[in-house]
């Protein structure tokens, strides 16, 4: 991380988070009703496994490598992303934030580690919540990819 430009105070993603974007977005199968079915399957318990844990750090839960973007765009909400640390004022090429209507903040983290293993095999994101004043609230969530057979 380092300092901010202004393109970066402006909340324009640089290149490493536009690509963290797109290696997500191609999870997703470009079909017009992918988010619709999204919606139903996870109102229905479909497209997650069937055990949930939790420790203190992070809740895990699986989900279908066709619904991966979807799941990170309902936890960002719908206000402007940015890959700056809204709390330490620098760029952050792991995260992408969003602030909500209540003043709190959500983000996405996928970084070399989540990143290390393909999908169905170890590939995951962690979906964050922060206060207003910076602090992350655990557990967050882990969410394992698993390829869509």
């Amino acid at each position: 991380a380092g300092k901010i430009g202004k393109a970066a105070k402006l909340g324009v993603l640089d290149k490493k988070t536009k690509k963290l974007r797109e290696a997500l977005e191609k999870l997703a199968k470009d079909t017009p009703d992918a988010h619709n079915n999204w919606l139903k399957e996870r109102a229905s318990g479909g497209g997650y496994s069937n055990s949930v844990t939790q420790t203190q750090k992070h809740l895990r839960r699986n989900i279908k490598d066709s619904q991966a973007w979807s799941d990170v765009e309902r936890h960002l909400g719908s206000s402007r992303q940015t890959n700056v640390n809204p709390f330490k004022n620098i760029v952050d090429n792991n995260r992408i934030f969003t602030q909500q209507l209540d003043g709190t903040w959500h983000s996405v983290r996928i970084g070399r580690h989540e990143m290390r293993k393909d999908v169905g095999r170890g590939f995951h994101y962690h979906l964050e919540k922060w206060s207003k004043n910076g602090k992350l609230i655990r557990p967050d969530e882990s969410v394992n990819v698993l390829k869509t057979k």
